[in-house]
């Protein structure tokens, strides 16, 4: 099983979300209304994005993912999405869905009471997973 750590992170990062939240087309995928196309549609077209690239594989989004600080994707089955800004014409629709019973949150006190978001605001992070928190803090 190849490590994701032989690829840019980042850079496969960057062009996930170009093409699940800006532009698609570029990449011939299709979105349904709630944003998901095949995560092997995804890979065929960051495959052709460059040479480097021709291993990627769909433990490499998975390890992508995880690894991000800020969960802007997800993969469901066998499908792929963007969680958060798109800049693609219309509204993608979402399915309500029941909360967690048990929230982490991951936001030191420190950072609560000197506001890291925009104007000053306090950021949180939330997650259902304990572990997951542990590893963004």
């Amino acid at each position: 099983m190849r490590n994701s750590t032989q690829f840019d992170i980042v850079a496969v990062s960057k062009a996930t979300s170009h093409a699940l939240r800006h532009e698609p087309w570029l990449y011939e995928l299709e979105l349904d209304d709630e944003g998901w196309t095949p995560v092997e549609s995804l890979l065929a077209s960051l495959r052709k994005e460059r040479p480097e690239w021709a291993g990627l594989s769909r433990n490499d989004l998975v390890q992508m993912i995880t690894r991000s600080s800020k969960q802007r994707h997800e993969i469901l089955g066998g499908k792929v999405r963007a969680l958060y800004g798109h800049t693609i014409a219309g509204k993608l629709k979402k399915t309500p869905a029941t909360p967690p019973d048990v929230l982490f949150h991951g936001t030191s006190p420190d950072e609560q009471k000197k506001g890291s978001g925009p104007n000053g605001t306090a950021c949180c992070s939330v997650t259902v997973c304990v572990h997951t928190i542990a590893f963004r803090c």
